[in-house]
Formats: structure tokens, sequence, C-alpha cells
């Protein structure tokens, strides 16, 4: 499921770097920003039982550090919408399994959206009174199995946008998302399984891999 979702994400990039080369350069400046977005899941442990709650937050302050010059970028008019994967992983392929949790929204939202012959989560945050974006939701298994959750690029793309940080300014916004600290994450009972990539990557995605149990 990974190398599909990154298969899109290059069309996409691809698509979207035509149709702005026009319009790029009709701004008076290009600015390019690169995020890391904080992640916990709680609680922090290898094997849940089925019912058990697995608790996904974030939080996102009105000022982030751009990891390109390091300077300080105000992105209260940020609205985030991130995407998310579920995978079950066995002796084949990682499965699109999304649909093996129920959700709870205490904080934002999650939806599972349909791809294809796949699903992704769509994450949603909400603000609070100090203009802190959060989100915090519960995520309860049904069925057993070895699984892995992983962020993905904004689903309202942010790849080139006009203005959302510099005013007059054509923008390249990219995002890493940060589990647990740039924790282990239990990438370890991964290991072996086909397509389960690099730990770069895991860490990259900021996932997070368990096991389900009766």
């Amino acid at each position: 499921m990974k190398h599909t979702i990154s298969t899109c994400a290059l069309l996409t990039f691809a698509a979207l770097l035509t149709s702005n080369s026009c319009r790029f350069s009709q701004n008076n400046c290009y600015k390019q920003y690169a995020f890391e977005i904080n992640f916990t899941c709680s609680p922090q442990k290898d094997t849940f039982r089925i019912g058990d709650t697995i608790w996904i937050e974030s939080s996102i302050p009105s000022l982030l550090t751009n990891q390109i010059d390091d300077t300080v970028a105000d992105v209260t008019d940020m609205e985030y919408k991130f995407s998310g994967a579920i995978s079950r992983y066995n002796e084949q392929t990682p499965l699109s399994s999304e649909a093996d949790f129920i959700y709870i929204n205490q904080m934002g939202s999650v939806s599972i959206q349909n791809i294809g012959p796949y699903n992704a989560l769509n994450l949603t945050y909400q603000s609070d009174r100090n203009d802190i974006k959060k989100l915090m939701v519960g995520c309860l298994p049904k069925k057993v199995g070895l699984y892995s959750i992983t962020f993905y690029y904004l689903t309202e793309d942010y790849y080139f946008v006009d203005g959302i940080i510099a005013p007059d300014c054509a923008e390249r916004i990219e995002f890493t998302y940060n589990m647990n600290n740039n924790g282990d994450n239990n990438y370890h009972l991964l290991e072996g399984y086909p397509m389960a990539g690099t730990l770069q990557s895991f860490k990259q995605g900021g996932s997070y891999a368990f096991w389900v149990v009766e």
C-alpha cells in the first residue's frame, strides 16, 4: 500500500509542478518550507487486545520551525487535514485495513475515505482558544494481526500554494511526522515482512507498529 500511495504522490507532484509553473513566474517571490509534525501513540506498547483503545494525538502550535533554513513561520492560517493509513501485514503484501478499527473522535476527527481498492484515513484538526491545532482520536481494533499506522501528506495538497504563510509568495510546503519523540515505535516487529520499508521511511511517516491479539 505504501508503494501505491507513494506512486500517487509522485504523479500528483508532477501534475502540480506542470500546472503551477506559469503561475510561479507571476509571483514576487518563492519560498520553500519543511515542517515536522509531532504525534504520540499511547499507551506505548507493542501488543494490544481487541477492544483496547489506542490514542493518536497531535498538537501544532501557531509557529513552526522551517527545517530548511531554521527560521520560524507563522502557520496560523493553515488547515491541517492529514492522510493516514493502517496496514495489516502478512507473508505476501500489506493489506489496507482501516476498516479493522472503530474510531472515537475526542478532538478533531478521523474518517475513512475510499481510494480505489484501498482506504485512507482523513485526520482533521480542531483549533483551541489559543489557535493551537489539536487532534485526539481513539482507535479500537476489531481483528487480530500485525498492524502499522503511517501518516502522509495533507489531503488538501500543500505542495504548491500562494500566500498561506508569506503574502504575495508562491510556496511549497512539505511535512515529516515525528511519532513519540522519534522513538523506535516497534519497527522491529515489521522486519522480514514484504514491503515493510526502511527504518528511515518508517520514522519519516510517523509510523507505529503493533500486534493485536484476542
